[in-house]
């Protein structure tokens, strides 16, 4: 049991440096469409990371994708707003 939340602080981990690392990206590039693929693929990122975790612990479900989505989809907007 110690070794699932070792591997889920892991997973947790990951996330949030890809995250750290790559917002101040969004503050020193200057082209639109490079940000927008910054703020795309972060959007993919916590997606494809929330699916994946639920995957491994056979608890993903059509309500917990669309959960996944609807979140990843207002990390977009958010982000496309206040760096567009």
């Amino acid at each position: 049991m110690k070794d699932h939340h070792v591997y889920h602080l892991l997973q947790y981990s990951i996330l949030i440096t890809i995250f750290l690392v790559t917002i101040p990206l969004l503050f020193i590039v200057t082209n639109f469409y490079i940000k927008l693929g910054i703020i795309f693929g972060l959007s993919l990122i916590y997606l494809l990371v929330g699916v994946w975790h639920h995957r491994e612990e056979k608890k993903l479900s059509r309500t917990i994708f669309l959960e996944y989505l609807a979140i990843s989809l207002l990390i977009f907007v958010v982000l496309f707003s206040l760096f567009r």
